[in-house]
């Protein structure tokens, strides 16, 4: 209703306005449904922060999970933020998808880190070897979806995959490039 604001002033200068209807209960829809996102959001992130704890049970690795899955969130929902380019209800399910196939990534990589007996770099490559292979054909393969994505006729499908793919692209960075570098410095300092 706020965006309708300007518009309404202008047009109350002539005539009698009187916002009603589809126009008006889709409007308010829509604010109800991002104000409900940014709490949902919310929830999952501290949701996903505590079982990522318990399944990593390592303070080091979940310090350096966090950090690793930090950089995508920063890069692509800045990037949205400083282009202006809003989330309306088309992308609504894009951050739950994003945190989702992040923290499932930085749990593989995690658990493969952890089950390294030694810290040390040659001991983390090996473990990290097993892990790489799957997540990189993982991400591949999602990557690929949201490309066919954008073939679809329907505008909404046409969004998700171009928000899909520049956010797969930094989290396989961050859980198969970053967090070993970041453990492995954590490693030596420990």
């Amino acid at each position: 209703m706020a965006a309708a604001r300007p518009h309404i002033s202008l047009l109350e200068e002539f005539f009698e306005v009187r916002l009603s209807g589809w126009p008006l209960a889709y409007k308010h829809l829509e604010t109800r449904l991002l104000d409900e996102l940014v709490s949902s959001v919310g929830l999952v992130v501290t949701v996903l922060l505590v079982l990522l704890f318990v399944a990593l049970r390592d303070s080091r690795l979940w310090l350096a999970s966090v950090v690793a899955n930090a950089a995508p969130v920063v890069i692509v929902f800045g990037t949205l933020g400083l282009t202006g380019f809003g989330f309306g209800t088309a992308l609504l399910l894009i951050p739950g998808l994003a945190l989702g196939l992040s923290v499932d990534d930085t749990i593989h990589t995690g658990l493969s880190l952890r089950r390294c007996s030694s810290r040390e770099p040659d001991a983390l490559a090996g473990a990290l070897s097993e892990t790489r292979r799957p997540l990189l054909l993982t991400s591949a393969v999602l990557v690929l979806f949201s490309v066919v994505l954008q073939g679809s006729d329907v505008a909404m499908n046409r969004a998700m995959g171009a928000m899909l793919g520049p956010i797969l692209i930094p989290a396989w960075l961050a859980d198969a490039v970053r967090l070993p570098s970041l453990l492995t410095r954590a490693s030596k300092s420990g």
